[in-house]
């Protein structure tokens, strides 16, 4: 993993708790993996450092994470269909304007039993580059309209005060450091990645309204199944606004 990246994985409220709850969701290795936006290298290092083979898929080239093949999402994928049994897109989909089109390339290049590994934060349109704001029900709208069965919704923060945690979990590892010169940083993100896994796919109306606020980064990872109800809300449309 490139060292400048390591920063976002030595604490929490990082990138560690996330690759906890992906590896939770997608089941252990050997995995193909192409994780589509390598930019910070928290899907693409974590994930390899775990042992899955992957692949990196960005719109320009990423040199620190090899090997990625650079091309635009919206377009076309060189990959062959079939060709990954996990696809990862980390808060990619909320930027792009044709995301049906990378979905439904994503089912494409997944094996018939793979699984796709979506992020997206809810209601945030604060950078330029988000064209899109989703909620739960919209992320599931546009996956199960692209030919997707959504398995499991794991809402983030599932632990609504994640930040003041965070700043105590780093205090009292930066003191063990200082004492002993050792922290349990791993320790504590797998223990805060279960739990998210555990909280988030409950209802919360603290974490809705905190996240409706802006005092947490509201969002989820939701975690889908190729299907062949791709149809569903074309019949909604035509019973809604079709001709009587």
């Amino acid at each position: 993993m490139p060292e400048r990246f390591l920063a976002h994985f030595a604490n929490y409220v990082g990138a560690a708790e996330h690759v906890q709850l992906a590896a939770s969701l997608i089941g252990p290795p050997p995995k193909r993996v192409l994780v589509v936006g390598t930019f910070g290298g928290r899907d693409f290092g974590g994930l390899r450092v775990r042992g899955y083979e992957v692949t990196g898929m960005n719109l320009t080239d990423d040199p620190e994470c090899p090997p990625t093949v650079a091309t635009d999402a919206e377009q076309p994928w060189p990959f062959e269909s079939g060709a990954f049994d996990v696809v990862v897109v980390g808060e990619i989909l909320e930027q792009l304007v044709l995301d049906a089109n990378a979905v439904k390339e994503a089912r494409r290049v997944l094996t018939k039993g793979g699984v796709l590994l979506a992020t997206v934060p809810f209601a945030h349109d604060e950078p330029e580059y988000h064209v899109r704001i989703h909620s739960r029900r919209s992320i599931r709208r546009l996956l199960e309209n692209s030919g997707f069965r959504v398995e499991r919704l794991v809402e983030r923060p599932g632990l609504p005060l994640k930040r003041p945690v965070g700043v105590l979990i780093n205090a009292v590892n930066l003191a063990l450091h200082a004492i002993g010169q050792k922290t349990y940083y791993r320790d504590a993100a797998q223990a805060m990645g279960n739990i998210e896994l555990a909280l988030g796919q409950r209802d919360s109306r603290l974490r809705t309204t905190m996240g409706a606020l802006g005092l947490i980064h509201h969002g989820c990872t939701i975690l889908a199944r190729p299907s062949e109800e791709v149809a569903r809300y074309k019949s909604v449309n035509v019973r809604e606004f079709g001709g009587r």
